[in-house]
């Protein structure tokens, strides 16, 4: 379970796959997503609300817009079950087996800033 910064928007993952996203006022659900078989591991929301991280034990991550459409899937190599995932202001970055590599990219960098 987690919740976005903002607090507007909760999301559950279950055992067979499902992620829901419900209004954390009203406790309507906003969206179900079935994009795994598998059992949710971790459920991200990055600090500015654009996007929704989502992975589950079949090394699978999943990437959502806030308009809960699927946006970028991708599979990971390890042997954990749980990969960490931390956002930079436009990067999304995946720590497995203490490598990090970019999952995601928010694209084009602003003029002052270097992308790495």
């Amino acid at each position: 379970m987690s919740i976005s910064a903002d607090g507007k928007i909760l999301g559950m993952g279950t055992k067979n796959g499902d992620v829901y996203f419900y209004d954390s006022n009203s406790f309507s659900q906003k969206a179900k997503k079935s994009d795994r078989t598998q059992p949710v591991s971790e459920i991200k929301f990055s600090p500015n609300g654009d996007y929704i991280v989502v992975g589950s034990v079949d090394f699978m991550i999943f990437v959502y817009n806030s308009s809960f459409k699927l946006i970028k899937k991708r599979e990971i190599e390890g042997s954990s079950w749980k990969a960490e995932t931390t956002f930079s202001l436009y990067l999304l970055f995946l720590h497995l087996n203490k490598r990090v590599s970019t999952l995601f990219s928010v694209f084009p960098f602003p003029k002052d800033v270097e992308p790495v």
